[in-house]
């Protein structure tokens, strides 16, 4: 009987897929072929040397799949919040980092010295 573990899917590497919305909200992330063969690589190394088992391909592709439906949607959940908070600190500086001082003519004007 084998035993479950828990993956972790690393951003970048989720990063890499593209996301499909439906109008119920519900999301799917699509790997590309290079990527999925890649995780399904890394699947089957990890368990071989944490389990000390084979992972067959078969068994590693629908292991990834049950990893991108069920921890995919929390992860980039997760990295979308993170690049909102982001978003707002940099807008937040920007009031700060890109002010323009404003009606400055006739102040210029009357400190510059008359003719």
């Amino acid at each position: 009987m084998p035993r479950t573990a828990l993956f972790f899917v690393p951003v970048t590497l989720l990063s890499w897929a593209t996301t499909q919305h439906s109008l119920k909200g519900k999301m799917e992330i699509k790997l590309r072929k290079e990527v999925e063969d890649q995780l399904i690589g890394s699947l089957r190394r990890y368990w071989k040397q944490e389990e000390d088992e084979d992972l067959g391909d078969l068994r590693a592709k629908l292991f990834l799949k049950f990893i991108l439906q069920e921890v995919g949607p929390n992860v980039y959940n997760q990295a979308i919040a993170d690049a909102q908070a982001y978003m707002q600190d940099k807008t937040a500086e920007m009031e700060i980092t890109c002010y323009a001082e404003e009606s400055t003519y006739w102040a210029k004007q009357n400190k510059a010295p008359r003719r």
